[in-house]
């Protein structure tokens, strides 16, 4: 069929509307941004899921693999049926079948009584079997249609206004292309089919599979027989963020967004029920514990706003404190110098008072600060807190907290985030340059890059026996490194989403807190 000038013009404008929305995304991302963050209040919805997804990309990329065997199992008999009609019902049908044996086992939710998560799940079945069975038309009907005399212009009426419809019909937008240039570019033209027939089984499915696949079932099915080292324990299951050592009692406390209460558990009979805070804490990010008074701050728990102080031994609220800051998650640190505690908000939404420097007796705010980290650390032994920065304006910073001011900062690379201190340096995750740099403690002058795992969030070190740990946020994987070298000693594959990591020097084990778990790893 002769490609007439108006049809080439539509087909230039099909092929090129959407990478150049993508474009203009790219280009206009902080504004995006700042839309998402006005809009829904923050991005944690969005991030989140995207940050499960890289984490579990492997075990993703099993289950794909396996739903391309499936369904190219399916196109390939399907496709030895002579009767178009016949074939269309069998390859819908079983697909369908297919289609509901994936979702029942990987997409839907462990509880029923998550009605809003049911719903969606359901929802996203029917559009993936609508869109599949739209896209496994027969190539002989859609080619009849666009040859059906006054069926050109209603068909580029609905692709020249539908912008996106090529997402969803590809494989028809693809066939009505090769109508289009066939007579111009028959090996295009037949290449646009080919793909165009394939893409229903082994690209949409699989994709949809990847992006939808709960946790669970990924981590049971693909990511249990890469978590066989004896040296591992996972000794429970959940959503954690950071966790603290009680060395004095032998106990570790937890907190996570997947936490209803802090809790605390037993170090030397860890599969044991914990004990729980009596005051519910609404999913806080972090906690500080201060060995000397037994104590444990959290900020956000029972009262919004609130910094709430709690016994370490038995998790009951002693107190609380109005410490209004930014909403956000917040880092929160004792300082041991001059007995306050420090609050320091991501700021999703900033409001100018980030960064809170509070009496820990009294609960007086004494200073509020226009600074929102991504994550502090505390100097061992000066009063002296480093804050990096994950996003907005990506630079290093050193606060003095006896003078509530920053007297040093540097630019520093996209995305570094978590920090470590040994012997005068400073120690950061840089998660794609796949490598830790090792910063002077008080210049902050880069010094080293040591290599790592790609994707390398969290770090720690084991001051006595000068190791560094280094978590991946990609691979799931916690790397032991000597410290006097820089050179990997021994990997562990734990799972996703790695957090926290708090070596014990004196027992020659970490505990390390996940998305899905807190685990126990012997290193020695």
């Amino acid at each position: 069929m002769k490609d007439s000038p108006t049809g080439r013009v539509l087909f230039l404008w099909c092929l090129l509307r959407l990478p150049l929305v993508l474009v203009l995304a790219f280009l206009f991302r902080e504004d995006v941004v700042r839309f998402l963050e006005d809009f829904t209040g923050s991005l944690g919805a969005f991030v989140h899921p995207v940050i499960f997804f890289v984490c579990t990309v492997l075990e993703r990329l099993c289950l794909a693999a396996v739903v391309i065997m499936a369904f190219g199992l399916l196109a390939w008999g399907a496709g030895r049926i002579p009767r178009p009609g016949l074939r269309y019902a069998v390859t819908t049908l079983v697909g369908f079948g297919l289609l509901v044996l994936l979702w029942r086992t990987f997409m839907y939710p462990s509880s029923v009584k998550n009605i809003d998560r049911v719903v969606l799940t359901t929802t996203s079945l029917y559009v993936t079997a609508g869109i599949f069975a739209l896209n496994v038309v027969p190539s002989t009907w859609l080619e009849r249609l666009f040859r059906k005399p006054g069926s050109v212009t209603p068909v580029r009426a609905l692709l020249f206004v539908l912008v996106g419809i090529e997402a969803l019909l590809f494989r028809p937008v693809l066939l009505w292309f090769s109508e289009r240039v066939n007579d111009s570019r028959p090996r295009l033209a037949q290449l646009s089919r080919r793909v165009g027939n394939w893409l229903p089984y082994v690209v949409f499915v699989p994709l949809m599979a990847m992006v939808e696949a709960r946790r669970g079932p990924l981590i049971t099915w693909f990511g249990s027989p890469l978590a066989n080292d004896p040296a591992v324990t996972k000794f429970a299951e959940g959503n954690f963020n950071q966790i603290a050592l009680d060395h004095k009692n032998r106990r570790l406390i937890a907190t996570g967004h997947g936490q209803r209460r802090v809790s605390s558990y037993d170090l030397d009979k860890l599969h044991k029920k914990p004990i729980r805070s009596n005051k519910k804490t609404g999913g806080s990010q972090a906690l500080a514990f201060s060995p000397l008074h037994e104590e444990v701050f959290v900020h956000g728990a029972d009262k919004p706003h609130h910094m709430t102080v709690m016994d370490s031994s038995t998790l009951e609220v002693k107190r609380h404190a109005l410490v209004p800051v930014s909403p956000g998650d917040p880092w929160i640190v004792w300082n041991p110098h001059d007995d306050t505690v420090v609050i320091a908000s991501e700021a999703d939404l900033p409001t100018k008072k980030d960064t809170a420097i509070v009496d820990r007796a009294s609960g007086r705010i004494r200073h509020v600060l226009d600074i929102d980290p991504g994550n502090v650390l505390l100097h061992p032994e000066l009063p002296l807190l480093y804050m990096s920065h994950f996003r907005r304006t990506p630079k290093l910073m050193i606060l003095d907290l006896e003078l509530a001011k920053v007297i040093h900062e540097v630019p520093a690379p996209d995305r570094l985030t978590r920090m470590a201190f040994h012997d005068g340096f400073l120690y950061i995750g840089a998660p794609l340059d796949a490598e830790v740099r090792k910063y002077h403690g008080q210049t902050l002058e880069l010094v080293d890059r040591i290599p790592t795992e790609f994707g390398v969030r969290t770090v720690a070190i084991d001051h006595e026996r000068k190791l560094l740990f280094a978590g991946s946020l990609v691979t799931n994987m916690l790397d032991m490194i000597d410290l006097t070298n820089g050179t990997s000693i021994r990997r562990f594959y734990l799972g996703p989403w790695l957090r926290t990591i708090l070596p014990d020097s004196k027992n020659g084990v970490a505990y390390v807190s996940s998305y899905t778990g807190l685990y126990r790893v012997e290193y020695l």
